[in-house]
């Protein structure tokens, strides 16, 4: 496999956000290695792709550049293709709202260089927002890939971000032939897991999952995302890939159905007040989003798959 990054884009409906994300790719320095993009097309119902290759064009092609696509929705599936089309040593997945800094495929390059053992690097980001940030943000922003700064210049989490997350290609390979609990993001849904399923199975293939204060990106937050209704369906999101992870035979999942209800039940027995929060939409509750996360892990566990 020859030297270099490839970064690969996962889109479904992307149109509005695509044409920044790749010209902050596009400006990425690159010097001693080669670069590709490889944007995967999710079942877009929009002009993403019309978009986004007109972008690549108008900033003068720096690099090759790909569009595949993948018909089974989810970003896990979306994800799988493009690690099988990636050519390149190293890998970067860019959320189509992610503008990478320009020293940021450069930094993922001689970090992995540098250190044989890591497998999984993970950045920071500072958040931009379409509309004005809601006070209750700042309390959930790492839920949203925002966020994440750190003293020390590395860190070594149970897991990072999918957002700017970078992957030696042959072990994405790897990981990426097994079997996922979680479904992460199909269409509008929004479950989740994903990222920490990629990072468990980097650590059982005996490689390390590493932060670091080297890799920034800026992370475009639209005004829809940052409503509270959409802050309540994502802790359900996160909730449901939580206990979906769990199930694994027939006898767990009977015990998972029980503990899920037991656990939904004594939540509500000693937090009454939450139905009020959630029916009248009372935003900046931190109670009503345990709540919503808790009822996501319940219809999880009452789903049949």
């Amino acid at each position: 496999m020859n030297k270099g990054v490839s970064i690969i884009i996962c889109c479904y409906n992307s149109e509005n956000v695509i044409a920044k994300t790749l010209s902050a790719i596009g400006a990425q320095a690159h010097e001693n290695f080669a670069m590709e993009v490889v944007l995967v097309e999710n079942n877009c119902t929009d002009n993403t792709v019309a978009t986004a290759t007109a972008t690549w064009d108008e900033i003068k092609n720096p690099f090759p550049f790909r569009v595949v696509k993948e018909k089974q929705a989810g970003l896990n599936f979306a994800r799988k293709k493009g690690v099988a089309e990636a050519s390149l040593e190293y890998l970067i997945f860019c959320d189509d709202d992610n503008w990478l800094a320009n020293n940021y495929a450069a930094e993922v390059y001689a970090e992995f260089e540098r250190d044989e053992s890591a497998g999984v690097l993970g950045g920071w980001s500072e958040g931009v927002y379409e509309t004005t940030e809601p006070p209750w943000f700042s309390k959930v922003s790492t839920a949203y890939a925002v966020g994440g700064s750190m003293k020390e210049l590395y860190d070594f989490p149970e897991y990072v971000w999918g957002a700017g997350m970078a992957l030696r290609t042959k072990l994405a390979v790897n990981i990426f032939t097994n079997q996922f609990q979680t479904k992460d993001r199909a269409g509008d849904l929004l479950t989740a897991g994903g990222d920490k399923e990629i990072c468990d199975y980097a650590k059982a293939y005996g490689y390390t999952v590493k932060k670091t204060m080297r890799l920034k990106f800026q992370h475009y937050i639209t005004k829809e995302r940052l409503s509270w209704k959409y802050c309540l369906k994502l802790f359900q999101g996160f909730g449901y890939s939580s206990a979906q992870r769990q199930k694994k035979n027939a006898g767990i999942n009977l015990i998972l159905k029980l503990r899920m209800c037991k656990a939904l039940m004594s939540f509500i027995a000693l937090n009454p007040g939450v139905f009020i929060d959630s029916i009248g939409r009372k935003e900046g509750q931190m109670n009503t989003l345990q709540f919503y996360s808790l009822l996501g892990a319940f219809k999880s566990a009452m789903a049949r798959n």
